[in-house]
């Protein structure tokens, strides 16, 4: 669903573009619904995001509303960040919740700097279409 092929191609636009940094949530969103990260970005800006900051869960419900979408909770399927590629099934989008950061695992694929790392995960959360 992603229209970049991995997490470093989204990092470089944010960084060269946008200058921008702490996007966990602006990374997901781009994973998640396909939209351009300058699309995420700017849905961010609107709810009240301030550049090199996080946003709140109720700014990520928002910004998926506003593109069509919504959260629906999963099972839990593995306890860290390191597992999650292999854990989760291949097809459909899913959103990752640590204790301050959000990941986005698209059919198969972490979208996030955390590969491989053991953050626990709190909450998981299936994308789906409204």
């Amino acid at each position: 669903m992603c229209r970049y092929q991995n997490y470093e191609q989204i990092l470089n636009i944010a960084k060269t573009y946008y200058q921008d940094s702490g996007m966990c949530s602006v990374v997901a969103l781009t994973a998640a619904t396909g939209c351009s990260y300058g699309k995420a970005f700017n849905i961010f800006k609107r709810l009240g995001r301030k550049k090199r900051c996080g946003t709140y869960i109720h700014q990520q419900r928002e910004a998926l509303t506003t593109l069509g979408y919504s959260l629906r909770e999963a099972p839990k399927y593995c306890k860290t960040l390191g597992k999650a590629e292999e854990s989760l099934p291949r097809k459909g989008t899913y959103w990752l919740y640590t204790s301050r950061h959000v990941a986005c695992v698209a059919d198969g694929k972490l979208y996030d700097w955390s590969h491989g790392r053991r953050h626990r995960i709190t909450h998981i959360y299936k994308v789906e279409t409204a």
